[in-house]
């Protein structure tokens, strides 16, 4: 029997167990008393409403559990640490262990409250206030599956958090977002990470539910960093007791809406529970998450028997997939864009004309298909969809126009593109990068009627790439290179950092003009509505027909994955999957499964 098969007869083992549960729970509860604690245990309803949120009746029998079955593209769960998570996989998880102050809502594309219920902006819109909710609680899963709540979370906590994420010795991923609160920059390059003044880091506990932060600079896109798992919360008095240990299973204290549970097998199986004592409704029906350490290829395997709810697609089924399998597949975007940028002292790129004739002869779609095998979505301008402040797909810039494009080369200095000089075109040593560019290249013979022979594609080490493209650099720079950009928040603000001619992004060496205080008004406008119409102009002046075009973009990077037809979600575009938001037709899945 295949490896695919014994796990598929593991899975639906550990399904049938469910029969076996009860109406009542028992939870554990730790009481702060005179001079120390108090313990107590008991046996609590379903639909108690006391200290136990109410859950509602998941499946077709009150009994039973609603499960969510998936899988996880590593041997084991080995860190959990909110500020320390680097990978896919641990994004997901923390997104559904750990409150942060707010959160990124995945099916609407808004932040909405999480531990701070409401929030006030100063007057000189530096002094940010947050306010908290009084009900939720650091939880952990005992051996005996018992819920434990231990403490309420308060102001302290994020007060420790947010200083721990700018402390250097934390040695936080993309700590540099941070550097918009007083003090953090300071700290996060201190000369002396071992001994760095975390204090100076400028959020206070005003009281126990209420926290304030001071920033250096108005920045409406401050909001959209209270959503990244940066900023979760972490226990202060178990990192201290536990260092470094602080985040394994067996120990981890969370407060989101799930709890890691102690039944979970390690290397083999990861279990989320629905935490009892979470207090915000769930758009989903989900009580249990079932995350498989699989491969790619066994996840497909498992989703083709119906023993997961949702898989990746392995490159070698993808045609299978594309083909055969509509509509039990979709495409999920991420908020990664890649583009063409072009130098702006080049002999030929200088131009307006020439950077839209090229921009315009590029057929994204024909790109994104033949080289990607559909996992891409075309882009006409910069902000890619999911990010707030976003313009839809198709409502901003030229795209693919092979007439404009030819009357932008008439326009221009040149007047054909076989009497211009040979371009420099950059990209990195990937094999797919070499195919775009040829593909690229082609289309430019194609729509323009340039000679291959003038387009010099040009491959070395992405290290290299980048350091050949600095605004500062001393080396040759190529007239035309290849790279991309991911978010580091989910607001329109941070994409802008590749087309501010203030930001070191600026590797175009594009000059300033009136597009850039366009950029300026946005990031410190007040009314939401005010700034969302700034970030369609500026999309408008950098990518419309008339526009400056200091690059191209190309496609935005997504992912194949299947869906059983009983199950609804809205998958993440950015910051981690939310569980709490799936609902699984549980009849239906039974019934499927019967079969």
């Amino acid at each position: 029997m295949g490896q695919a098969a014994l796990v598929t007869m593991g899975l639906l083992a550990l399904l049938a167990c469910r029969n076996g549960e009860e109406d009542s729970m028992i939870v554990t509860e730790v009481v702060p008393v005179d001079g120390g604690t108090l313990v107590i245990t008991q046996a609590v309803e379903r639909t108690a409403e006391s200290r136990v949120t109410a859950l509602p009746p998941p499946g077709p029998e009150a009994d039973e559990p609603v499960i969510l079955d998936l899988s996880i593209q590593v041997d084991e769960v080995t860190r959990l640490d909110p500020q320390r998570q680097t990978d896919e996989s641990a994004a997901d998880l923390v997104q559904n262990l750990f409150v942060g102050l707010t959160r990124l809502n995945n099916a609407t594309g808004q932040i909405e409250p999480a531990l701070a219920q409401g929030w006030t902006i100063g007057p000189d819109r530096l002094i940010w206030t947050f306010y908290l909710r009084d009900d939720i609680y650091w939880v952990r899963a005992l051996r005996s599956g018992q819920i434990e709540r231990v403490r309420q979370v308060t102001a302290e906590d994020v007060v420790f958090s947010v200083r721990r994420a700018c402390d250097p010795a934390t040695g936080t991923p993309f700590a540099f977002t941070l550097y918009i609160i007083a003090g953090c920059q300071a700290v996060n390059r201190s000369a002396n990470p071992v001994a760095a003044p975390l204090d100076l880091v400028q959020v206070r506990a005003v009281d126990a539910l209420t926290v304030e932060f001071q920033l250096v600079e108005p920045a409406n896109h401050f909001l959209a960093l209270t959503t990244l798992a940066v900023l979760r919360l972490v226990p202060a008095e178990l990192l201290a007791e536990l260092e470094d240990d602080w985040d394994s299973p067996a120990n981890v204290m969370t407060s989101g809406p799930f709890v890691l549970s102690q039944d979970s097998i390690m290397g083999r199986q990861t279990i989320l529970v629905r935490n009892p004592f979470w207090p915000l409704p769930f758009a989903g029906n989900i009580d249990r998450v079932n995350l498989y350490h699989v491969d790619t290829a066994t996840a497909f395997r498992l989703w083709e028997e119906k023993a997961l709810d949702l898989a990746p697609v392995p490159a070698a089924e993808l045609s299978v997939v594309r083909a055969e399998l509509s509509p039990r597949y979709r495409l999920v975007v991420s908020q990664e864009v890649f583009y063409l940028a072009y130098n702006f002292e080049s002999e030929v790129f200088r131009h307006p004309e020439l950077r839209r004739a090229f921009g315009a002869a590029i057929d994204r779609e024909l790109v994104v298909e033949d080289v990607f095998s559909g996992r891409g979505v075309p882009l006409r301008h910069l902000t890619p969809e999911g990010v707030i402040g976003a313009p839809p797909r198709d409502e901003v810039g030229t795209g693919f126009s092979p007439d404009y494009a030819r009357l932008q080369m008439a326009a221009g200095p040149y007047r054909d593109c076989r009497l211009m000089p040979p371009i420099r075109y950059m990209v990195s040593t990937l094999d797919v990068e070499l195919q775009q560019a040829e593909l690229i290249r082609q289309m430019w013979v194609d729509e323009l009627f340039c000679e291959e022979e003038q387009i010099v594609i040009e491959q070395v080490q992405f290290g290299a790439l980048l350091a050949d493209t600095l605004a500062d650099t001393k080396q040759q720079r190529p007239d035309v290179w290849h790279l991309g950009w991911a978010s580091y928040y989910p607001d329109a603000e941070n994409w802008f950092a590749v087309l501010d001619c203030r930001g070191t992004e600026n590797r175009q060496r594009r000059p300033c003009g009136d597009v850039d205080e366009l950029i300026r008004q946005a990031a410190q406008s007040a009314a939401l509505d005010e700034r969302w119409a700034l970030y369609r102009e500026i999309e408008r002046r950098f990518f419309a027909q008339d526009g400056i075009e200091p690059l191209t973009p190309i496609y935005g990077r997504a992912r194949y994955v299947m869906q059983q037809l009983w199950l609804e979600y809205a998958p993440a575009s950015f910051g981690g999957e939310q569980y709490d938001a799936y609902r699984v037709n549980w009849l239906e899945k039974e019934l499927e499964r019967a079969q």
